[in-house]
Parts: C-alpha cells; structure tokens; sequence
C-alpha cells in the first residue's frame, strides 16, 4: 500500500503537463482499481484524489499563465483542462479569482503543496499511517463483554473478535461498522474486551450482549492499510502497530500523550475496503502530558456504561 501510494505521488507530480490525472488512469498505471484507489489515498490523507490532482494541475499551470505570451486558453489545454471556461472554474474555486484577473492583479496565490509520504511504519503486508488528533463524537455500540488477563489479552483479543464477527454480528441491529472495544482497569490485573456493531439506540439489546457509550473525546487516530482481508489481521501484525504508537507516546517533542488505565478502541467498516484489502482505525482519548500528574501517564477518560440486555 505504502509503494501504490508512493508511486502515486511521483505521477502525479512528474506526468506530462497536458496528461489527464483521472483515477481511472492513474488506477490503470498502478494495477489497482479506480475505487480502491479513491479509498486509499483519502484512507491515507482524508482528502479526495480528484481535488489533490486538479490542485497540483492548477499550481503547476500558474507558471504558464503568467507567462506574457500565453492566453487562458492555451494555458487550459497545456495543462489537460480541455477548454478556458473548464480551467477559470476550476482556477477561481481554488485562488478565489479568474486566471485573467490574477495575472492582472499580479497576487501572491497560495498553492497546495505536494504531499509528502511519512508513515508511521511500514510493515510486510500493510502500512500503519498517522497519528491524526480527531474529535469522536459519542458512540453508542453493542456486543460481547469478555474479562481477558492482563498477561495474555494482547493473543486473544482478535481472536474474540473473529468469534463475535462470525457468529454474533448479525444478532445486533447496527449500522455495519465494527467496534472493537477495550478497557482499562487501574492497577488491576484483566482487560475488559466487547467486540461490538454500533447502533443508533439501545432500544434493542439481546439477550447476553451488553450496551456501551465512548463520550465524546479527542483522540489519537492511526490508520492500518493491508493488501489482505480484515479477519487476516494477526498478532505479529497487531504488535508492530501497538510498537509504533508506543514510538509516538515516547516522543518528548509532542505535547499531547495517550492515556493509560482507561480505554481505546479500533473501528473497522468491512464494507467500505474493496476485495483483498483491509483498513483498521485505532483510537484513543489523549491529553496534554504537562497537565498528567505525575507518574500518572495519561488521563483516560471514563466509559459510560449502558444496560445489560
């Protein structure tokens, strides 16, 4: 995934001026399909292949435009527009002004730079990419509590959570999107673990399968691409992941920190990734390691706990 995204890069920014950058094309170039590579590259950057490209395009075009000899129409088709009214739209819903007007004004324009690719790591099926501070709304989801020793949960959890997919997913009336949930006792000895669909409501809770709310926090986003299916996902994989994210709570020179003892959680859509291909987000709450009392190594926020069905 690292490499598709790499070489994506570089075409985009060393094609032909005049050569279209369309997914379909960039895809055919790349041995990908054009869906999979839309979901990449905005899984990896949280922005839209289509506007990157047509950015790149415009920026690269700017040293034409201001070229004395150039018109807006031929600028347009030098750089794969096609006509001069496609070109000012575009140019004026990027720099907030015509092509014709910006040469006469003689502006300084802000142009979107090239992206570059830092992933946090790269692994031997997939690429870890982030961390991303977000702000998570409150989730509400239903599953499978299961009370899982400290010195053996990291083994076992994916392995409760392939059980929960394959024969309890169904039993909860979601919304599609995976929850895997875990939970921090302080000092205690067992990690509780609910695999889990998010839902909308509790009005609906089977029998043996217990509801939970994740209040809305700030957290830590870090986002798994692998060329494989999801439930192929396994420890040594798991264990390189959790090793880069320690990699960023050690960091001295980033200011927030994760939090320990409390919760975190990862949030798989199945749906959403293309055949062969699987993406993990893993989350959790953090805070400013200057406000952490000392010792204390983060602030988890509680989880609020719904009712048992």
């Amino acid at each position: 995934m690292y490499l598709v995204l790499r070489k994506l890069l570089d075409k985009i920014e060393e094609s032909p001026a005049g050569e279209s950058l369309c997914a379909d094309g960039l895809a055919r170039s790349l041995g990908v399909s054009p869906s999979h590579l839309r979901w990449l590259f905005r899984t990896s950057f949280g922005a839209p292949l289509s506007s990157y490209a047509r950015s790149r395009r415009l920026a690269r075009s700017l040293e034409s435009l201001f070229s004395a000899k150039a018109t807006v129409a031929d600028v347009a088709a030098e750089h794969g527009f096609g006509h001069a009214r496609t070109y000012t739209r575009a140019f004026r819903a990027e720099f907030g002004l015509a092509p014709g007007e910006a040469r006469e004004a003689g502006r300084i324009l802000r142009v979107r730079p090239p992206l570059q690719l830092f992933p946090v790591g790269e692994f031997a099926d997939g690429s870890l990419f982030g961390p991303e501070i977000v702000h998570v709304p409150e989730i509400r989801c239903v599953g499978r509590r299961h009370a899982l020793p400290r010195d053996v949960a990291a083994k076992t959890l994916a392995a409760a959570g392939l059980d929960f997919w394959h024969y309890d997913r169904n039993k909860v009336e979601g919304s599609g999107v995976f929850i895997s949930l875990s939970k921090f006792a302080e000092g205690g000895d067992s990690v509780a673990f609910a695999p889990s669909m998010q839902v909308a409501d509790f009005s609906r809770v089977p029998r043996g399968f217990e509801a939970s709310v994740i209040p809305p926090c700030l957290c830590a986003r870090f986002t798994y691409v692998g060329p494989h299916s999801w439930d192929d996902l396994n420890y040594d994989t798991a264990s390189a992941m959790f090793d880069r994210i320690a990699a960023f709570e050690r960091d001295q020179n980033i200011k927030l920190g994760l939090g320990k003892g409390g919760i975190q959680f990862e949030r798989i859509i199945p749906l959403a990734y293309g055949e062969g291909c699987c993406g993990m987000e893993w989350y959790s709450p953090v805070c400013d390691k200057r406000q952490r009392p000392e010792g204390s190594g983060g602030a988890w926020l509680p989880m609020r706990e719904g009712r048992a069905g």
